[in-house]
């Protein structure tokens, strides 16, 4: 973690919620950073389950 402060001075993050095939919902959050030599990470930092569907009016968006 220490080497990643030193590499990462900036980092954009995004969500994502999905229905799988059996109808479960969940929600995803990825953090993105390319370091000093231009490659770029993708982390997943956590993904949980929720109750209901993901068009419910969950992320506060109509």
């Amino acid at each position: 973690m220490a080497s990643l402060r030193q590499t990462c001075h900036t980092y954009s993050l995004t969500t994502d919620m999905w229905t799988d095939r059996a109808m479960r919902s969940f929600i995803c959050l990825t953090m993105h950073f390319v370091d000093g030599d231009f490659h770029q990470h993708i982390w997943v930092l956590e993904v949980e389950g929720f109750q209901g569907k993901h068009d419910d009016g969950l992320s506060g968006f109509e």
